[in-house]
């Protein structure tokens, strides 16, 4: 019990008990590596992905959340230097920001790379990471799973159980958002799905009532998918290297964004309203210069009637 009201307590200490705002989220905003840009055209990645930052600042939203894939080289100072210029940007206009490592931020020095992540997000324990921003609740996942010990793993996961019961039960919490950086389903011809994520982290999201959105990232696409009557959204738009979908007979499962606006270099907002989570697309194509933006979800949140934890329950 000690260890579930120690959880309880950390995240109440980050909820914010107000209306609820908007909530950002971009994932695979790296920068091309030097053979990505022998093998594809130029397509103005890093310029484009400098204008979502922009709109990301000018739009003001509650928090950012960064799914991976942040950096090109995640060992390099080098690379972080635009990442540091946005997150300055952010903290001087009250932006709270968090992130999760995508495979660019293990890929050339394991250690030097999480040193920069952890230099300008913090650690999170386990690797986990979970933030209330007012009636929502977001659960961050490493899903790199090929760079976690055995024992890492199962730490984690038990921490993600724990996390997501703990929320279940919180009155104040109407929604869970679970994210990882690779995506359990997707269509792209680069990128495999990852069964790992299906087996491991799907589950648990499936079974919670108030886990209604999953996002990730890793493949560079606007994608929906509906499983077992719940949203799965990859949103990996922030700049990456193209990379194009399976399509027709092709597709390995069916992606319900065919009637949307699809944006070569986007992100994502969902806010809370009336019980109805919305979920956008803001993004631009090649050339542009103005955002466009579209919503592409609305969920209506579960309702309970079950008695819950409150944050001011006390270890019996």
């Amino acid at each position: 019990m000690k260890i579930v009201v120690n959880l309880l307590l950390a995240i109440c200490s980050s909820c914010l008990l107000v209306a609820q705002r908007e909530i950002a989220f971009i994932a695979d905003t790296q920068k091309p590596l030097e053979l990505e840009r022998v093998m594809k055209k130029n397509e103005h990645n890093e310029r484009a992905t400098d204008l979502l930052f922009s709109f990301i600042a000018r739009r003001q939203p509650a928090a950012l959340f960064l799914l991976g894939d942040i950096v090109g080289k995640g060992s390099s100072q080098e690379s972080w230097k635009k990442i540091d210029t946005f997150l300055t940007a952010l903290k001087q206009n009250e932006i709270s920001y968090h992130a999760i490592q995508g495979n660019h931020e293990y890929m050339f020095n394991a250690k030097k790379d999480k040193a920069n992540f952890r230099q300008r997000f913090g650690s999170f324990e386990d690797n986990i990471n979970v933030q209330c921003i007012d009636s929502l609740a977001i659960i961050m996942v490493n899903s790199n799973f090929s760079r976690l010990s055995a024992g890492e793993t199962h730490a984690m996961l038990a921490r993600y159980a724990l996390a997501m019961d703990s929320l279940q039960k919180l009155t104040y919490i109407e929604s869970i958002i679970v994210c990882t950086h690779h995506a359990p389903y997707t269509n792209s011809k680069v990128v495999e799905p990852s069964e790992k994520v299906q087996q491991l982290i799907v589950p648990k999201y499936l079974s919670t009532p108030k886990a209604n959105l999953f996002i990730s990232g890793h493949a560079h696409l606007m994608e929906i998918f509906r499983q077992s009557g719940k949203y799965f959204c990859v949103i990996g738009g922030g700049g990456g290297i193209r990379q194009d979908a399976r399509v027709g007979e092709r597709q390995r499962y069916s992606d319900l964004s065919a009637n949307i606006t699809h944006y070569r270099y986007f992100y994502c907002t969902v806010q809370l309203q009336h019980n109805v989570l919305h979920v956008s697309v803001h993004g631009i194509n090649d050339g542009e210069r103005e955002e466009r933006s579209e919503e592409i979800l609305s969920i209506r949140q579960h309702k309970e009637s079950e008695s819950k934890i409150d944050c001011d329950e006390t270890e019996k």
